[in-house]
């Protein structure tokens, strides 16, 4: 009798340190995972970001740290886009752009938009954007 009594009692205390540790576990958990999310945010907004001239449509950044060259005349960039707030879009609303660029026929296509993959991308001409005009110039300036 003592000796199941011992047991239940010892059973018990693991079960209340093991729920103990696992609370901490888990908050531990949660904070590492917290710091880490932010810590890839934070590398996220690295790098050398170049404005071009804003319009009235907003204002746009390409990364000349992070230009990379494809073939002999494209080359692939990360680019924002900060649209003057409007109906549409919210005051502090930011698209992050990946644009492949075709320097000699001045095209680029949208490979990326906030992260996700764009299916099916064409090249297009920038159309008049001047924004999107002066990051191809001032893009395929710095690496050719």
């Amino acid at each position: 009798m003592a000796t199941s009594k011992i047991n239940n009692i010892f059973a018990k205390m693991i079960y209340v340190i093991s729920n103990r540790y696992s609370r901490h576990f888990l908050i531990i958990i949660l904070f590492l995972f917290i710091f880490v999310f932010n810590t890839f945010e934070l590398k996220a907004l690295e790098g050398n970001w170049h404005e071009v001239p804003s319009t009235e449509y907003g204002r746009q950044w390409f990364d000349q740290s992070n230009i990379k060259k494809l073939t002999k005349n494209k080359l692939i960039i990360n680019s924002r886009y900060k649209p003057v707030f409007n109906n549409q879009y919210k005051n502090n609303v930011i698209i992050s752009y990946t644009m492949e660029i075709d320097c000699n026929k001045k095209l680029f296509k949208d490979v990326n938009i906030n992260s996700k993959e764009v299916k099916e991308s064409i090249w297009r001409s920038p159309n008049g954007d001047l924004l999107i005009d002066s990051v191809i110039n001032e893009a395929c300036k710095t690496i050719f």
